[in-house]
């Protein structure tokens, strides 16, 4: 059996650009859709290791998030360190009305044409550092991340302003003075 091929309409040409291009729009990597190196935010404490950490935790716990990781530990040398991490915190949920509250926080949110932002949530990590001195060296990270659920369906993570980074430290400061005058 012979088959006759007949040339391309131009409906059908149309049909396959059209299919070509939402090919590409869905499995070609956007900027930020993976992991969005995190930018360090370094403060120095002149107080005691246990006032710094029981203030990392009060504050990760007045913003409402819990714990994820709680681990203090003394090295040989007799110094301590520590890494404490919130759970990820959903800063806003709703149908694309999370773009609005991306911007207050978002160093440069993810290009997804069309997007349609449902959420918008955060995580921190503390890592803690008891230095000779008697310093405590703290070190956060601030990780952001949107869902977006009508193109890609799925978390892009972003770079944060600073603007939540300074919220929590102030708390942090605030509770490192209460701790450290008990």
């Amino acid at each position: 059996m012979h088959i006759k091929k007949e040339p391309m309409r131009g409906t059908h040409r149309l049909i396959i650009a059209i299919a070509c291009s939402l090919a590409v729009a869905l499995f070609t990597a956007y900027p930020g859709t993976a992991m969005a190196p995190m930018k360090d935010t370094k403060k120095t404490y002149d107080a005691e290791f246990g006032s710094v950490y029981k203030a990392v935790k009060k504050a990760i716990s007045e913003t409402g998030c819990l714990l994820e990781k709680d681990v203090a530990k003394q090295g040989a040398d007799g110094l301590y360190k520590g890494k404490v991490a919130s759970t990820f915190c959903v800063l806003y949920s709703g149908i694309d009305s999370a773009y609005e509250e991306m911007v207050k926080y978002a160093e440069k949110i993810p290009r997804v044409r069309a997007a349609t932002w449902s959420s918008l949530r955060v995580q921190y990590t503390f890592y803690l550092q008891e230095d000779e001195d008697g310093m405590v060296e703290l070190k956060l990270q601030t990780e952001l991340s949107g869902f977006e659920e009508y193109i890609t369906s799925k978390f892009h993570f972003f770079d944060s302003n600073g603007v939540l980074d300074e919220q929590i430290l102030a708390d942090v400061d605030m509770y490192v003075e209460q701790f450290e005058n008990e």
